[in-house]
Order: C-alpha cells, then structure tokens, then sequence
C-alpha cells in the first residue's frame, strides 16, 4: 500500500510539471525532439528493447514485457544533456535536465502484469533575440530595437497498460490506453531597449498557446524464446487531440480562447532480440510515426523569411528510427552480480525538414549498472552522444550529450 501511494502521489507532481530538454536550434519544429521514454537500462543499448524482458523493472517500450514482472516495482530515471549547437551566428552551448520519467507496475494472476507512469516523449525549446529594424521607418542611432522569438514544443504520455503470457511463457499479448498531452507555445515580441540591455517598451507582442490533449490505444504481441529468438511489436492508431488555443497580443491582451481538432500520427514498432553463448544478446528494433498524415497547424515562416504566426501547417514527413544494441547480462556470482555492459547505435529520419532538407539524426551509447540489496533493487546508468543535422549542408547542425541515471527497486525495498 505505501508503494502505491508513493506512486499516486509522485504522478500527480509530475503531471503538474511541465516536460523540458536542453535548449534546441531546431526549437521551430512542432513537439521538438523525440525524448527516450525507457529508463537507463535501455537508453545503454539506445533505446532498443521491444522484444527484451525484464522482472524487475516497470519501464516498458510495450503492454507485454510487464507481464514479466515478479513484484510491485517502482523506478525513475533522470536525464541531463549539454548541447552545442552550430548556426550562422556562431556556436551556442546549453545544459538542460529532462522532468523525470516515472513508472509502477505489479504481478498480475497468472503470467500477467499492470503497470501506469508519465514521461516526455517529445521536448525542445529555442529563444532568439537579434537586432530589428523598422522597415517603414528612418534609422535612429540613440534607439535600438530587438527582436525576440521564443518557441517551446512538448508532449507527454501517462500509459496504463496491462500484459499477460499465454501457453507457457511463448505468446505475449498487451493492450493499453495512453493519455497524450503537450502544448506548442511562441512568444513574438519587438522591443525598444535601454542602455542597460532590458526592454522598456514594446512595438509588437503576440503570444500564443495550443494546448493538445486526447487518448489512444495500445495493442502489442511478443513470442519469446523461439530458439534463441524473441520479436515483439505494437501499434498506436491515429487520434484525434483537441486544442484549447489562447493568444494575446498588445492590440487585444486576451483574444477569445478557441478549440479546434487536429489528427495526430498513427505509430507502430517492432524488435527482435537474439540471444547469444556467455550472456549476450543482440536486437534491433524498428519504430515508424506517420506525420505525414497529421492534420492541424504549426508556426511557420512566410515565402520573405518573416514570422508569420497564422501560417498553416507544413507538411512533414514519415519519422522513422532503427535501433541496434548489445548487451552482456548481469549474473549472480557467490554473493555478488557482475556488472552488465550495453552498447547502442542509431539512426533517425525527423519529421520535418530545415531549409527544405531532410533532417536526420545518429547516436551512440554506452551503460552499465549495479545490483543493490541482494538484487531487490538496481541503479543503471548510461551515456549517449547524437548528431543532428548537417552545418556544410542546411547551414545548421547540434551536437548532444546525454547522461540517463535510474533506479528501480521491488516491494520489500520499498
């Protein structure tokens, strides 16, 4: 009972937060950055992990690896970035820290198994501010102007998901019901400013908040130990997310809210895992989100290179990651546990483009971990390296470091 209260009560704190990422150059994009949802274990093998199981820890990539689940197990993870990015104006490094990833699950009857969370799943934010100059108006050398644009893109899930594992152990099915949020937010302002750097008056100032909020299911199959093969996979269909809209400006410092319905991308995975002699295993997972099919509104840029908050919605594109991963398990020695080695590559397709270029994405991982308490509990760890974009090509590019750091424990840690 005090695990679930814990839980209960470090959900509703965090469904209070708001989901944040390192600052990003590609902040003008729609949600941002696809976050890794799993918790350090498998961000080590870089975020691979469909078909791989796991009896002691509730973060999930799909309903039917809870049903491996032995106790009542809580974990969170933490994640910190440092990013560097490279534009026209030079080079732009910030440090940032993900709202942390919560998730519980518990043994059902049978082979069966519950569990529920939040986490981000997409995060970026971007502020700009650079000198403006009124083109109806003649240049004074005693006022200087600045324009700044701020841009914040979020989304977020909170699963409820239930799986279970039928003729001994080999089929695995799940199902679930997702709660997705986010929100789009832009803040334009052109400002007159004083001597000392701050804004003392505004020319211009709009601001405008989409809120998104709507449900979708889940539906995932497994077939565990055919030989030394495993494969899993699920699928999320499309939805329909409603908008609750606010914008302000200085003309009328609170418009009329408004709603609207935007369709959002179906999406849908699928892994393998193989195992291998002396504790390794190897996988490769596939995951495909349908942006091409969204419908809705973004903030976009006219045909002269202006602002234009009322522009429609871009069209973008199919976003498409492959994740490869190795691992060497963990086992019990005497008293002890050997430490586990993961290893992960991949590569991304976003789902927009920079400059009408396609932008894609790659990285690198490196984890371990260490079991606690006689293996009641563990502490996993990892870091990552990505690249996006290309400087020579689109003119932009961002490098990131991440460093993920969770810990997962039964009930009797508890």
């Amino acid at each position: 009972m005090t695990v679930l209260c814990t839980a209960l009560l470090l959900s509703v704190l965090l469904l209070t937060a708001s989901p944040a990422a390192a600052d990003s150059v590609f902040g003008f994009s729609y949600f941002g950055r696809e976050v890794l949802t799993g918790d350090a274990r498998i961000e080590g093998r870089a975020g691979m992990g469909l078909a791989y199981t796991d009896s002691m820890n509730a973060s999930v990539l799909q309903a039917t690896q809870l049903a491996d689940l032995e106790r009542v197990t809580i974990g969170l993870t933490g994640r910190f970035s440092a990013v560097n990015a490279k534009e026209g104006i030079g080079d732009i490094n910030r440090l940032g820290m993900s709202v942390p990833v919560i998730r519980m699950g518990m043994p059902l009857p049978g082979q069966g198994g519950l569990g529920f969370g939040f986490s981000a799943t997409r995060a970026t934010q971007w502020t700009v501010s650079r000198a403006w100059e009124d083109p109806n108006a003649t240049p004074d050398p005693d006022v200087e102007y600045r324009e700044i644009i701020e841009r914040e893109g979020t989304q977020f899930d909170v699963p409820l998901q239930v799986g279970y594992r039928f003729f001994d152990g080999l089929l695995g099915v799940g199902a679930g019901m997702h709660f997705k949020g986010g929100a789009v937010r832009i803040r334009y302002d052109i400002g007159e400013r004083a001597t000392d750097g701050n804004i003392i008056s505004f020319v211009q100032r709009e601001i405008r908040d989409d809120t998104y909020s709507g449900w979708t299911p889940e539906l995932s199959l497994a077939l565990h130990d055919v030989g030394p093969l495993s494969i899993a996979g699920y699928w999320m269909p499309e939805y329909e997310a409603d908008v609750d809209i606010v914008q302000a400006t200085l003309s009328d410092p609170l418009d009329e809210p408004a709603t609207r319905t935007d369709t959002m991308p179906q999406r849908f995975g699928m892994g393998a895992r193989l195992q291998l002699p002396a504790r390794f295993s190897i996988g490769a997972d596939f995951t495909f989100e349908e942006w091409s099919a969204y419908k809705g509104r973004t903030f976009t840029y006219d045909s002269d290179g202006n602002f234009d908050p009322a522009g429609e919605a871009l069209d973008m594109n199919d976003e498409r990651t492959l994740r490869l991963g190795l691992e060497r398990e963990s086992v019990r020695v005497g008293l002890r546990y050997t430490m586990p080695v993961r290893l992960g590559f991949y590569m991304r397709d976003w789902h927009y483009k920079v400059q009408g270029e396609d932008l894609t994405e790659w990285g690198v991982t490196l984890g371990s971990g260490l079991a606690l308490l006689g293996g009641l509990s563990r502490i996993d760890y990892s870091i990552g390296y990505s690249q996006v974009g290309d400087h020579g090509n689109i003119g932009v590019a961002e490098s990131l470091w991440t460093i993920a750091v969770s810990i997962a424990g039964g009930e009797r840690w508890y």
